[in-house]
């Protein structure tokens, strides 16, 4: 009893398998044995590809078809050669016994031994037109399509079908003519590839969803080995390539619902957890730390472990959820604060403004010498000034003292004018009696311009201002003449001791002084002889002579620059 059995590939044609892992197109049994030499009486030939598919061709006229042809019942003939062979062959001498007959066989061994295979004996279409229908006639009949390459018609082709060589020795003819094959298909058969390869990944689809053990996670080597024994996978014939992509797509199917399945469950865990901690951390007086939350209200919590969606949740999750309700709350608790400093800005300025306004009413007590004591006597009791106590920003004494320093300011820009005067009029100045400068100055001042707009009140601090200016002034250059008269003192003292190291032996002054008249510090003090005389004694009154460049002697700095401009204001 034979063991092969029927099945259907996924464009449904029908094919047979064994168990030994054979394939075939037709049902393997006695009757091609018993047909192959009636197809041969016609001309016709039985072949099978290498992907299982059977076609049969006819050496006479070259066409092939994947039909089986219908044969005509064949009329039994008796044969005159059957029936005399055995005569002939009792009649006829052994080779052995002839040497003639057995030189006959040997010239005649090229027909003896002649390949009659229609592949083999072609003829060569001189016609190119002609050649090319049949060439691509040929294609079409093996069903060649866009997954076919030239290297595999050649393999295939050119030892199956005759027609491969219909034009001999040109590959680049045929490669040509393959590639017009493949742009020139019509529409109908772009439509049955599509289709076949749809069927087949519906059917291979199905099956992959049949199975449980395939997840979006699995690999094609496992599942290769999980479905060897398909029957979709073990017979289709379809290429590896598209069952790879089949199951890729597939796989991707799992990836896309694993990953919405998890969203979902990630997203709807967030939202009751989110609910979990409002409950537990309800204002800023329930704030707990992380430590506190962790210890008392998550992990170990049996509310919390008994929620079975928050095992999607990892902590850095429950982390950043507490951490934007904490900021939350912070974030509101400043939002008050901000609106309640807003309210009492609005507050303090009110009472700002309205303290302005009783410093406006006593301007005429305010000046830019005004102390705070004398003021506070006129406002102490005044609402308007006990309404600014206690309050943000700047205070009561803030802001009379920025009065005080306006009228500050403008008496002396007031004073930069006046000096300015004094000195386009070359005002002569009286530094015995600095007083006495006061009423030129101001009868001076009136007269311009500049003054005659301005409050007299303003107006007589102006010379006061001056005068103390010019006092100031003058001390400081007294002190600074101070200053260079001693510096040239040092020098001159330097100069002694550098000339006379022993002075044990000093000179007379009247000696001394030819020796050292050259010195840049004696000419320096060429008209303070007195003064250089007084020096030079003091000098030869001292002790010992010192060595140069020893601690005792003061240390030498640079000499500052004299000012080079003096200014008189």
């Amino acid at each position: 009893m034979s063991d092969w059995k029927e099945a259907q590939d996924s464009t449904g044609r029908v094919y047979y398998y064994n168990s030994k892992g054979e394939t075939s197109w037709n049902k393997p049994n006695d009757t091609p044995v018993e047909l192959e030499p009636r197809l041969e009486e016609c001309g016709w030939k039985v072949a099978t590809t290498e992907d299982g598919n059977v076609y049969y061709y006819n050496r006479e006229t070259g066409e092939s078809r994947w039909e089986k042809p219908e044969l005509e019942p064949a009329e039994e003939v008796p044969r005159e050669e059957d029936e005399r062979a055995p005569e002939e062959e009792k009649n006829e001498p052994s080779a052995a016994e002839e040497p003639g007959v057995r030189i006959e066989l040997l010239l005649n061994s090229n027909q003896k031994y002649h390949n009659q295979s229609r592949v083999l004996n072609v003829t060569v279409e001189k016609d190119m037109q002609a050649a090319e229908r049949l060439f691509l006639r040929m294609l079409k009949e093996h069903q060649v399509d866009s997954t076919w390459s030239f290297n595999r018609i050649i393999s295939e082709l050119s030892c199956q079908d005759p027609r491969y060589w219909c034009v001999d020795d040109d590959p680049l003819w045929k490669q040509t003519t393959f590639e017009k094959y493949l742009t020139t298909r019509t529409e109908d058969q772009l439509l049955k590839e599509h289709t076949a390869v749809s069927k087949f990944k519906d059917a291979f689809l199905a099956m992959l969803r049949e199975r449980n053990d395939i997840h979006y996670y699995t690999r094609w080597p496992t599942v290769r080995r999980l479905i060897a024994n398909e029957p979709i996978y073990k017979h289709s014939v379809m290429s590896e390539k598209v069952k790879r992509e089949t199951f890729q797509e597939y796989v991707s199917q799992l990836a896309e619902e694993h990953k919405k399945n998890y969203t979902k469950t990630r997203t709807a865990a967030l939202e009751e957890l989110r609910q979990y901690l409002r409950s537990i951390i309800t204002d800023r007086n329930n704030l707990l730390t992380w430590a506190e939350l962790e210890k008392q209200y998550l992990f170990t919590n049996a509310r919390f472990v008994a929620n079975k969606h928050f095992e999607t949740l990892e902590k850095v999750d429950i982390l950043r959820e507490y951490i934007e309700i904490v900021t939350k709350i912070i974030s509101d608790y400043d939002s008050e604060i901000d609106a309640l400093s807003r309210v009492n800005y609005t507050s303090d300025r009110i009472a700002r403004d309205a303290f302005k306004e009783l410093l406006s009413e006593h301007k005429a007590s305010i000046r830019y010498n005004t102390s705070w004591n004398s003021i506070y006597q006129l406002i102490k009791n005044d609402p308007r000034f006990l309404n600014t106590l206690g309050r943000s920003g700047s205070s009561a004494l803030d802001l009379f003292l920025d009065q005080v320093e306006e009228h500050r300011l403008t008496i002396s820009a007031h004073r930069s004018v006046a000096q300015q005067i004094l000195i386009d009029e070359n005002f002569q100045w009286n530094d015995k009696e600095p007083l006495a400068n006061r009423e030129k100055i101001l009868a001076l001042i009136r007269e311009k311009d500049q003054f005659k707009n301005i409050d007299p009140q303003d107006l007589d601090p102006i010379p006061e201002e001056l005068i103390k200016t010019r006092q100031k002034k003058l001390e400081e250059d007294q002190l600074r003449l101070a200053q260079l008269e001693e510096q040239r003192k040092q020098y001159f003292t330097l100069l002694l001791l550098r000339v006379f190291r022993q002075r044990d032996t000093m000179p007379p002054w009247e000696d001394a002084r030819e020796r050292i008249k050259h010195y840049p510090e004696f000419q320096s003090m060429a008209a303070e002889e007195s003064v250089m005389k007084e020096v030079y004694e003091q000098f030869c009154r001292e002790g010992p002579a010192l060595p140069l460049n020893t601690p005792g002697l003061p240390p030498s700095r640079k000499r500052p620059l004299a000012s080079t401009v003096e200014l008189d204001y």
